[in-house]
C-alpha cells in the first residue's frame, strides 16, 4: 500500500505539540513504515516555508532529505497532476491549491492522505492520523 504524507504530517513530527503526540507519532510511523511513502513536491514547499524559520532553512532541508534517504519518494507536479488538480480546483473553489495538488497526488496514486485537514476529505480523498 502507498500514503502520501502532507505537510501536517511533516509539521507534526518535527514539532510535536506534546509529549504523547510525539509517542503517537512514532507508532505511527512504524505502522506505515512497510508502506510505500510518497510527498507531493508541495508538502516539500510548504514544509520547509514553516519549520525554515523556526529550524533553519539547512535544518529544515536536513530533515526532509532524512525522510528521503529512508525511502520517502518525492512526487513531482508533473502534467497528470496538474489536470487533475485544475478540475478539483475548478469543483471545489474553496480548497487551497497545494491542497488540491496533494489531494490529485493521492487520487492518482490510489493512496490515502497521512493528514487531519478536512479539505482532503471534501475532495474525496482517504486520510488517515495518527491519533
Amino acid at each position: 500500500m502507498a500514503v502520501v504524507l502532507d505537510t501536517r504530517f511533516f509539521v507534526a513530527h518535527t514539532f510535536p505539540p506534546s509529549g504523547d503526540d510525539q509517542t503517537r507519532l512514532n507508532r505511527f510511523v512504524a505502522r506505515i513504515s512497510g508502506d510505500q511513502m510518497y510527498a507531493s513536491s508541495i508538502s516539500v514547499t510548504e514544509f520547509l516555508k514553516v519549520a525554515g524559520p523556526r529550524i533553519g532553512k539547512e535544518g529544515a532541508k536536513a530533515r526532509m532529505r532524512a525522510w528521503t534517504s529512508n525511502g520517502l519518494q518525492i512526487a513531482p507536479v508533473d502534467e497528470e497532476v496538474a489536470f487533475s488538480a485544475g478540475e478539483l480546483a475548478i469543483a471545489f473553489r474553496e480548497i487551497p491549491l497545494g491542497d488540491t495538488l496533494i489531494g490529485a497526488t493521492a487520487q492518482l496514486l490510489k493512496a490515502p492522505v497521512a493528514s487531519d485537514d478536512p479539505d482532503f476529505r471534501k475532495l474525496g480523498v482517504k486520510t488517515i492520523w495518527y491519533r
